[in-house]
């Protein structure tokens, strides 16, 4: 267990390879296939468990329709530009029968036909159409910046747990090693004690270490399993797939080595966080809605022309030319408070982007320090390892040779676990530190590597 804490220690500082790419839906896919008992479930390195997150969440599936959705009607508002052309036909077949007496009937029977072509075109009005396409240019950036956040947060959410199912898996292998060496005591001071060596409170003792130690094995394998429950929703799929995971020596990331000040990055953060853009796009959209209700509530003027072909039965030519004004009167206050309601929430947007900037702010601080302060945890946490792994093989022999107690060995015994357990806490906070650095910046992208 040491040795595997310290290989994982001397990989801290440096970025290592993704991995060799795998397709997302080929891991899926073989994930997702029956397995027998023997079947080992394909192992994942974490480029490749953030591939399945970005191509399995339906949280950014939704937001990419959602950005589908705002960019046709940013379409929709663009056409307005354009001239309209439309292509008419009318068909009527009437047939009559009049029998005005007895002895005369009158039939009839007539046929028309017509087909027009109408060409159309908005020449002028004051502003509205401007304001609209603005509006939903405005909200189409909007959401094209929303999905990229919810990439973000897929990212930045599959790293952390990944990290975490990790981080899970290393504490059960330290309580596992717990087990064996309680064990291990229990058996030696209940043959000291036939020995005469060891008294009876001393396997008491040693007994309740051991199953204390049971115990604690049980939490932590369950906490691992809701680890792992939690990084499949997070990579959005079934809890019933088996996953493996590559250890980080392999071929995972430690953290980014960054020279940058926390004002840097606080101003990367300001330039790059997709809530941040977002934010500014709908204070955007908002202002373009405050100026098409002002428009709407002022003298209106419209220029249209119109160009219609007639053709079949009856041909002719039509090019018109029309000029409309409309100055809005009266109509019970509905046009300024239209105003007041658009200027309202494009103040509230305002105020929404100043708190997305100041929450930005503190996520990039936190993250910032979170990680220096793991930087300086890891060689403390391993330097008190070592003493607590020669503490521990100190109390361990001189317990065989009959000159320590039982309690000395126990009270190693926990400092070890401690040791252990405080080293696993500050090699994973050091990696879901950099995890929650790169998202807070706006950079969680890095941690694809090569293999976006």
């Amino acid at each position: 267990m040491a040795d595997t804490l310290r290989n994982k220690e001397k990989k801290v500082t440096l970025r290592l390879n993704r991995g060799i790419p795998l397709c997302a839906t080929f891991v899926i896919a073989a994930a997702s296939q029956a397995q027998t008992a023997t079947e080992k479930p394909k192992l994942l390195n974490l480029a490749q468990a953030i591939k399945i997150a970005i191509s399995q969440q339906p949280d950014l599936a939704a937001a990419k329709a959602q950005e589908l959705a705002a960019r046709a009607l940013h379409q929709q508002a663009q056409a307005a530009y354009w001239p309209s052309l439309s292509l008419d036909f009318s068909t009527n077949d009437s047939y009559s029968n009049t029998l005005p007496n007895s002895s005369t009937t009158i039939q009839g029977t007539s046929a028309t036909r017509q087909a027009d072509v109408i060409l159309s075109y908005n020449i002028m009005d004051s502003g509205q159409r401007v304001a609209t396409e603005q509006n939903a240019r405005a909200t189409s950036k909007a959401y094209q910046f929303n999905t990229a956040n919810q990439r973000l947060v897929t990212i930045s959410n599959a790293a952390t747990y990944y990290y975490e199912a990790l981080k899970q898996t290393e504490l059960v292998k330290v309580q596992e090693a717990t087990v064996e060496r309680t064990k291990a005591t229990y058996e030696m001071t209940a043959d000291q004690a036939k020995e005469g060596i060891s008294a009876q409170k001393d396997i008491l003792q040693a007994q309740a270490d051991y199953e204390t130690a049971k115990v604690t094995l049980l939490t932590a394998q369950n906490t691992r399993n809701v680890a792992y429950a939690q990084l499949k929703q997070a990579l959005g799929i079934s809890t019933e797939i088996e996953l493996s995971l590559e250890d980080v020596n392999s071929s995972n990331p430690a953290f980014a080595q960054s020279t940058s000040s926390l004002t840097e990055l606080i101003k990367s953060g300001f330039t790059n966080r997709p809530d941040v853009l977002q934010a500014q796009q709908t204070v955007e959209a908002l202002k373009a809605s405050v100026r098409l209700a002002k428009a709407k509530n002022s003298l209106t003027i419209s220029v249209d022309s119109n160009l219609s072909a007639v053709f079949l039965q009856n041909q002719s030519n039509t090019r018109a030319i029309s000029i409309s004004a409309s100055l809005p009167l009266f109509n019970g206050g509905a046009n300024t408070s239209a105003i007041k309601q658009a200027e309202m929430n494009a103040k509230a947007a305002e105020a929404q982007l100043a708190s997305a900037r100041l929450t930005a702010k503190l996520e990039i601080e936190t993250a910032y320090r979170t990680l220096e302060n793991a930087k300086a945890s890891v060689p403390a946490a391993l330097t008190a390892l070592t003493a607590a792994e020669i503490n521990y093989k100190s109390a361990s022999e001189s317990r065989k040779e009959g000159i320590g107690t039982v309690v000395d060995v126990i009270t190693a015994q926990a400092q070890l676990v401690q040791a252990q357990t405080n080293y696993v806490q500050a090699l994973y906070t050091l990696y879901t530190a950099d995890v929650s650095l790169q998202k807070s910046i706006g950079n969680a992208e890095s941690l694809l590597g090569d293999n976006i």
